[in-house]
């Protein structure tokens, strides 16, 4: 059944699906299960916090799969969406929308209602990576546009007699790329540079003519240099195989956008009223 499933073309849908799901699996033990086990194991038997730390790990490996699953998909939206300033706008208004419903999430001192911070300055929700992921392959995508127009690309470098010129365009994907990262370590942003980085070694390889199952290894591979425990993100690659563009199934843009706020919000509410029981 499962390798039927995988030998069907994946449409754009499923994998939005994907990543939400594996998105919701991961979130569920840094909202709920960590600090039930950090707060209430005075309470809680052994045999109870040893079957919720087997939930959190089997969570948390499953959940590894959503991050490139993202970055891949926003690849796909920057070279596809018809107005790239409203795709911009559309992250901006929820990094702002997200970043009091990811701190009430995440930044707790306590179980209960007590332990809620509203504001915590040390991490900044994905949607602030994403961006300025997004607002640099865009720039990158605008210099590029300028060296083709000229004759010069970065492929060029593999030619002798070329690599003089072939330099012009790699440095500025090495200026573009490191202003990013620093742009993102400075707000503190979820993953920082090892968020955006992959994001623009995607957009390259989608820019050069790579198929969709190398752009997604460009972007995976990126993200375990800096955490090899991203390496279970290759249990998408059957799924990224049969993917030809195919939309599939509208899912409304704005639910796909509100989903990781709104889950958040739920599962923090979720860990509220279990305060009340346990």
């Amino acid at each position: 059944m499962t390798l039927q499933l995988i030998k069907k073309e994946t449409t754009t849908a499923t994998l939005k699906a994907m990543a939400l799901i594996t998105m919701t699996l991961d979130h569920i033990p840094a909202v709920i299960l960590e600090p039930l086990i950090y707060h209430r194991s005075n309470v809680l038997s052994p045999g109870v916090i040893n079957v919720i730390s087997v939930f959190e790990i089997i969570f948390r490996f499953f959940g590894r799969i959503a991050f490139p699953l993202f970055l891949f998909m926003m690849v796909e939206g920057f070279f596809f969406t018809h107005d790239r300033k409203k795709y911009c706008f559309r992250l901006f208004l929820f990094a702002l929308i997200s970043e009091p419903v990811l701190d009430l999430a995440v930044s707790y001192t306590d179980f209960g209602i007590n332990g809620l911070h509203i504001w915590n300055p040390k991490i900044q929700n994905i949607y602030f990576t994403l961006l300025i992921g997004f607002l640099s392959i865009w720039c990158l995508h605008v210099l590029l546009d300028k060296f083709q127009e000229k004759g010069i690309s970065p492929l060029d470098i593999r030619e002798k007699d070329k690599r003089i010129q072939s330099l012009k365009p790699v440095l500025a994907i090495i200026a573009v790329s490191a202003t990013a990262s620093l742009a993102a370590f400075f707000i503190k942003c979820d993953y920082g540079f090892r968020g955006v980085l992959p994001l623009i070694m995607g957009y390259l390889f989608h820019r050069y003519k790579a198929t969709a199952k190398q752009v997604f290894l460009a972007i995976l591979i990126t993200i375990c240099i800096f955490n090899f425990l991203e390496l279970v993100g290759f249990l998408a690659l059957p799924f990224i195989q049969t993917y030809k563009g195919n939309p599939g199934r509208k899912l409304n843009k704005w639910f796909f956008y509100a989903y990781y706020p709104a889950h958040l919000a739920l599962l923090c509410l979720i860990r509220l009223l279990l305060s009340l029981i346990i």
